[in-house]
Parts: structure tokens; C-alpha cells; sequence
């Protein structure tokens, strides 16, 4: 039974360091039995170099006077491509995400910070974007190369 329990702690520190997902790391306090847990996500180079595009476009957005068309574009887009593959859980969230932007605030918020996340959920919804026309070849451009320097430079997370 210990020898179990022993082996899933070791398959999930495993999956930690493979993956470079939730970590937890433990601050004592002055000696106390008090513990603090922070969660700190360390993304691999994908995942982070899809955040720094999402950066850019969540900027654009929120400093653009033509958002709501970039917002119903993307809305159009993932309504479009959810009916052709309907059982695609992150296109139904985005159509969802995109609609409550289009009408509310709360729904705009809720939608930056989804896109700013380092959530694994953040992180998955990501690998669906709806944002394809949203930065121009020479912003992506401009990101990828800003990203791939800083990525070399200090390959963490950003």
C-alpha cells in the first residue's frame, strides 16, 4: 500500500517536471506550521510563445476602437467552425465567451482574462483561437521575434 502511494507521488512530480505545469511551492513562516501555497505555472515553449501572441491581441483589443468587429469576427468564426465540428468543447466555450464580450463588461473581462491566464484550461482554450485576423503579419512578426529573443535569452516562463 505505501509502495502505491509512493509510486503516484513520483508519476505526478514526474508529470510536473515533463510537463513544467502546477507547481506548488511550500513557504514556512518563521518556524510556524503555518504554510503559505502559491501555484506558479511554468509553461513550455509553446504554450508560452501562444500566450505572448494572446498578450498582443488582448492589447489590441483592449486599445482599439474597431474591437466589436474583431470580437464578432472571432465570434463568427468559432460559431462557424463549431458547427462543422460540434463536438469541439473549446469552440462552444469561445462562441459562448465571445457573445457574453459582445454584450457585457463583465463578459470583456472575463474574456481578457481568460486569454491572459497560464491556466491549463487558459493554456488548452488557446490551441482553439478564434483571433487568426486580429494582429497583422507584421505584428505577429514582431511578437514571434520579441518572444523567441526573450526565450532564448531566459527560456521560463514569461
Amino acid at each position: 500500500m505505501c509502495r502505491a502511494k509512493r509510486e503516484t507521488v513520483l508519476s505526478d512530480f514526474e508529470w510536473e517536471l515533463n510537463f513544467k505545469r502546477e507547481m506548488y511551492v511550500a513557504v514556512w513562516e518563521d518556524g510556524h506550521n503555518i504554510r503559505q501555497i502559491r501555484a506558479r505555472t511554468m509553461l513550455q515553449r509553446q504554450d508560452a510563445k501562444s500566450l505572448a501572441l494572446f498578450q498582443a491581441i488582448q492589447a489590441k483589443l483592449s486599445r482599439s476602437p474597431d474591437r466589436r468587429f474583431y470580437l464578432q469576427d472571432a465570434r463568427d468564426w468559432a460559431d462557424m467552425v463549431f458547427n462543422e465540428r460540434p463536438n469541439d468543447i473549446y469552440l462552444a466555450e469561445w462562441v459562448k465567451l465571445l457573445d457574453d464580450a459582445l454584450t457585457s463588461d463583465t463578459g470583456l473581462t472575463a474574456l481578457y482574462d481568460l486569454m491572459l491566464s497560464h491556466e491549463q484550461h487558459a493554456i488548452d482554450m488557446r490551441s482553439s483561437s478564434p483571433f487568426a485576423g486580429v494582429l497583422t503579419p507584421k505584428e505577429r512578426t514582431e511578437v514571434l521575434v520579441t518572444f523567441q529573443r526573450k526565450w532564448v535569452a531566459s527560456p521560463t516562463p514569461l
